[in-house]
């Protein structure tokens, strides 16, 4: 017996998509986004719900998404620049990860943002310190 997907590859990038929680709301939008592009999403209020309905403690979950964020190629950055999310671009920056960031303001049409119109240098947050940051 076969199955369909028996019949098609795996060869999609796995990205972390690092947005607030003020940004949730546009999850299935990332997803679909993301997946068009040939990328696979790992969205961490997906991943672990959001802090796993408080069952754990939170600094367990902290540390499986800092964990996802060193583990995978790129980190993407959707929307607005939360304090969890400058401090994921800063652990994917030390760690030398490609780094892109997108704005969701129209959740059918997201593009990808220059360095200049980056949310972190909005919200006066430091550019992260790495030796590959990559930007479009």
């Amino acid at each position: 017996m076969t199955h369909p997907a028996d019949s098609v590859g795996s060869d999609m990038h796995i990205v972390y998509a690092a947005l607030s929680k003020n940004s949730f709301y546009a999850w299935q939008h990332i997803t679909r986004h993301a997946l068009l592009l040939g990328y696979v999403p790992i969205i961490p209020f997906r991943v672990f719900d959001y802090y796993v309905g408080d069952s754990v403690d939170r600094d367990l979950v902290r540390k499986g998404n800092n964990s996802l964020v060193e583990s995978l190629a790129e980190l993407w950055v959707y929307g607005e620049v939360s304090d969890g999310v400058h401090s994921e671009i800063q652990r994917a920056g030390r760690a030398g990860k490609k780094i892109r960031y997108w704005d969701i303001t129209d959740v059918r049409d997201i593009r990808e943002l220059d360095i200049d119109e980056s949310p972190v240098l909005e919200h006066g947050f430091e550019e992260p310190k790495g030796p590959q940051i990559d930007h479009p």
